[in-house]
C-alpha cells in the first residue's frame, strides 16, 4: 500500500480488501504491522482469529500518520497470518513539511528620525515539500512591525510571500530586533 505524501500531523486511511479465493475457509489468525517504521502506521481495528468463508472478503483499513519528519519515505510491512500461508504487503508513506527561506536574511535600516517610518521587503520562499502556512509574525521591540498580505505558499513554487517590515523608532540610538516567523506544521482535523 502506497500512501503517497502526507503532511506531518495529518493522516490518510487506505483500505485493503482481502478476498478468499480458495475452496476452504480462510482463517486469519492475526494481522499486524511490523518493521522499523511500524509506529508511523496503524490498523484501525483488531484482526485476530477471523474466519473468512469461500468467496467472502474482509476490508482492512490501514492508517498512515507520520509522527515526525523524515527526508526518506517510511517503510513497514503488513503481516497477514493465515491457515494457508502468511502474506506480507509493503507499506510506504512519505511525510511532507514546509521550509521557510528568506531573502535577505538580515535587514539594515538607514537612520530614521523618531516617529518617522522606513520599510524594507523580505521575500519568503517555501523550499519544503508541503504548503507553508504563516501563522504569526513577532518582534520584541515595538519599533518594528510587519505586513504580510498572504499567508500560504505552495511547495516548490517560484513565487514568494512579500513581507514588508516597518521601522519607526520611538527613541534615539541603535535598535536591533529579531523577526520570528511562526508557521503551522499542520492543521487539526475537523471534527
Amino acid at each position: 500500500l502506497n500512501f503517497g505524501n502526507v503532511s506531518l500531523g495529518d493522516s490518510l486511511i487506505l483500505n485493503l480488501k482481502l478476498k478468499n479465493y480458495s475452496d476452504n475457509v480462510l482463517t486469519i489468525s492475526r494481522i499486524s504491522i511490523t518493521g522499523a517504521n511500524a509506529n508511523q502506521f496503524r490498523l484501525n481495528d483488531s484482526f485476530v482469529n477471523i474466519n473468512l468463508p469461500m468467496a467472502d472478503s474482509l476490508l482492512v483499513p490501514v492508517t498512515f500518520k507520520p509522527l515526525q519528519t523524515s527526508s526518506l519515505p517510511y517503510h513497514a510491512q503488513l503481516l497477514i497470518s493465515t491457515n494457508l500461508e502468511p502474506k506480507t504487503l509493503p507499506l510506504i508513506g512519505t511525510v511532507v513539511t514546509p521550509n521557510i527561506f528568506t531573502l535577505p536574511d538580515q535587514l539594515t535600516f538607514d537612520p530614521v528620525a523618531v516617529s518617522e517610518i522606513d520599510s524594507r521587503l523580505i521575500k519568503i520562499f517555501n523550499t519544503g515539500t508541503d504548503t507553508l502556512y504563516i501563522d504569526s509574525l513577532r518582534f520584541s521591540d515595538p519599533s518594528f512591525s510587519a505586513i504580510l498580505p498572504e499567508t500560504a505558499l505552495a511547495p516548490y513554487s517560484e513565487n514568494y510571500l512579500p513581507l514588508t517590515v516597518f521601522f519607526s523608532p520611538d527613541t534615539i540610538g541603535a535598535i536591533a530586533d529579531t523577526l520570528r516567523i511562526f508557521c503551522l506544521l499542520y492543521t487539526s482535523p475537523s471534527p
